[in-house]
């Protein structure tokens, strides 16, 4: 993986996490200044990281998901899974952000390979 602390350097940020993706991707990463934000909690996963943040000085804590889904379908399944059992345990306010390598309909694809219809419906 290419490691991208210069960007964080360059862009002014404090501190970054940077994870590996599986799949064509050369991962992702989330920058922060942390007399802005302070982030905990942090669990990084081959299909994305989440992190608690907390805005300063006191505000509401909320959870952060940062998903780079695998495009192979069956690794997909176990991130929708992960995804669903979590939303059982978090409780407050949440966001998942990300590319999940899905198509649910087929007016949100442009061009290549037709959507497979079953398989969408799974999701």
């Amino acid at each position: 993986m290419t490691e991208h602390r210069h960007l964080t350097d360059e862009l002014k940020f404090d501190a970054q996490i940077q994870f590996a993706s599986n799949g064509f991707s050369e991962g992702s990463m989330i920058m922060w200044k942390e007399d802005i934000l302070k982030l905990e909690n942090i669990n990084v996963t081959l299909q994305g990281f989440h992190v608690m943040v907390n805005v300063l000085p006191n505000s509401q804590p909320w959870f952060f998901f940062a998903i780079y889904a695998s495009p192979d379908f069956p690794t997909g399944i176990q991130l929708w899974n992960e995804l669903c059992s979590l939303s059982h345990r978090v409780s407050g306010e949440w966001l998942i952000e990300g590319d999940f390598n899905e198509v649910l309909h087929a007016r949100e694809k442009l061009e290549g390979s037709n959507i497979n219809n079953s398989r969408a419906s799974l999701l």
